[in-house]
């Protein structure tokens, strides 16, 4: 036998491939458009809609075989609308997979989860390879060949999903189903015993739990997680959570279908940043460090460091999961988040992850970094570290917690922050927390037995504070008002808008939506009102 190789000139496909009007926005370029290979190609099909949705991230590198994930909708979807309500396109995005993502249209707007001819013998290969093909063609990939497969549903997509395991025509890497498990629960456990990554959440009304509990019971024999915290997920091969979002906001709350994508086999993009966790002081030296993807990037880490936040230059790369560097008052892994790294007792505590549907819309923001200049300096750490156990807060005199706008979608502090923040104030440490959702989004359990602060109102009705004017960074709508033992700062409309008790300060406002100017004496302000 001969084997000859040689470069690919053309990829060959169906002749009706569709021409895609391609747009381009902060999250990607993007299109949809009729496929023959869709669920429903026109005619002859009772819903008569051809429409795919393509997504090529920002940060994609075009890789020599195309990864993709495909997601299937569950009933009574229409593909523009729900691509639009649950953020598909932000969600892969923000996840920094080397990745194509795809969406087809399913039954349009029916109580069905039939995705016609996508299901039949290699329906999901061929739809896939129609794709790549026109993006191959359109000159959006240098390559045609593809590369690992993620599919995900959401409610009514189960059966489809089934399908697309058992006869789709590609391997599939990983399942993640979103409140998704109505049936063919031995299936999927079957695809997880049998090697494949799978992960599945139930919320309390939308009518899966039951299945998960079987579904748990039968994956006792590989590494099943029930909880989906983002360093438990990274190691895990299946996991079975509740969700305590509504059975519409599964994906998006807290940003879970970002992070699970981000805990797949999908690569991850050698262009994307990965989650900063810390920034560290240790004597002469600040320590960064970083999250690990479940594959190993291989391309170096660039990190840059500022004096003004305003001018970058690069301090370093590293291969590893750290970097030592000397103490910088701006610090960020190139495309994601500023954290301050330069001298004091102060510990910040990033924990505004929200995204959607608040007042800061960006997937980044060096709010963190701006608390601790103001500070005069301070490490800085994100709260999933914290939660982590990989910063303990007992390692610093004064901590200064960042919920920005956070709210109930993306939990101000979840089980395993509550717990460190009670161990730290139990041991005599002194606390900040600063957040427009701190009263209104808190376990009020929490707030008012650790914290000592009580919730009064939503909206203050101003944006005036002890004379300053906060909003100006990034507009904030709901300030809480709050009370504590002694009111520190008042809004001008009465009600407190810092309180103390005990050694914490509550404030009922974002900090960093003050003019650096204010910002520094109001956090020397606070800092004096310590006990």
């Amino acid at each position: 036998d001969q084997v000859r190789t040689g470069t690919l000139a053309a990829v060959v496909g169906d002749p009706d491939l569709p021409f895609p009007e391609w747009g381009t926005d902060s999250w990607g370029t993007h299109a949809i458009a009729p496929f023959p290979s869709a669920p429903f190609p026109e005619g002859g099909y009772p819903w008569g809609d051809p429409s795919v949705w393509i997504s090529v991230p920002p940060s994609f590198s075009d890789p020599s075989a195309t990864p993709v994930a495909t997601h299937l909708h569950g009933h009574n979807a229409v593909l523009a609308d729900t691509l639009a309500s649950q953020r598909l396109a932000e969600l892969h995005a923000m996840s920094g997979r080397d990745a194509v993502f795809v969406a087809p249209q399913g039954p349009v707007d029916a109580p069905s989860g039939d995705f016609g001819q996508l299901e039949d013998d290699g329906g999901h290969a061929r739809l896939i390879r129609d794709v790549v093909s026109v993006l191959y063609r359109d000159g959006l990939l240098r390559h045609a060949a593809l590369g690992t497969q993620v599919v995900s549903s959401h409610s009514g997509g189960y059966g489809a999903t089934a399908s697309l395991i058992d006869h789709g025509g590609l391997p599939i890497a990983a399942v993640f189903l979103y409140d998704s498990l109505y049936g063919y629960t031995t299936d999927f456990a079957a695809y997880a015993l049998d090697g494949g990554v799978l992960f599945s959440s139930y919320t309390d009304s939308g009518g899966t739990a039951g299945n998960n509990a079987v579904l748990a019971d039968a994956l006792d024999a590989v590494d099943l997680i029930r909880d989906v915290r983002t360093d438990h997920l990274l190691r895990a091969d299946a996991a079975v959570a509740r969700s305590s979002s509504a059975h519409g906001a599964v994906m998006t709350d807290g940003l879970t279908h970002a992070r699970w994508l981000a805990s797949s086999p999908l690569p991850p993009s050698p262009l994307a940043a990965p989650d900063l966790l810390s920034a560290r002081i240790n004597g002469q030296t600040a320590t960064l460090t970083w999250r690990a993807d479940r594959i190993p990037r291989g391309a170096p880490v660039t990190v840059l460091g500022s004096a003004d936040g305003q001018t970058w230059e690069i301090l370093g790369q590293s291969t590893g999961l750290s970097i030592d560097i000397p103490p910088t008052a701006w610090v960020r892994v190139e495309g994601g988040d500023a954290f301050s790294a330069d001298s004091g007792d102060w510990l910040v505590v990033d924990g505004f992850d929200r995204v959607f549907g608040g007042s800061w819309t960006a997937p980044t923001h060096d709010f963190a970094a701006r608390l601790g200049v103001a500070l005069g300096g301070a490490s800085t750490a994100s709260n999933e570290a914290v939660a982590e156990g990989a910063v303990s807060l007992g390692d610093f005199e004064r901590v200064l917690w960042a919920l920005g706008d956070e709210s109930t979608a993306d939990v101000t502090f979840d089980a395993d922050e509550q717990a460190a923040i009670e161990d730290y104030l139990a041991g005599g440490g002194q606390l900040v927390v600063t957040g427009a959702e701190l009263g209104y989004a808190t376990d009020a359990g929490f707030l008012g037995g650790v914290l000592g602060v009580t919730y009064v109102s939503d909206d203050a009705g101003t944006e005036v504070a002890n004379g300053w004017t906060f909003g100006r960074i990034y507009p904030e709508d709901y300030p809480d008002v709050l009370e504590g033992d002694q009111t520190l700062w008042t809004y001008a409309t009465g009600g407190g808008a810092a309180v103390r008790t005990g050694g914490v300060i509550a404030v009922g406002f974002p900090l960093e939506t003050l003019e650096d100017v204010d910002l520094a004496d109001a956090l020397a302000d606070l800092a004096d009102a310590l006990p």
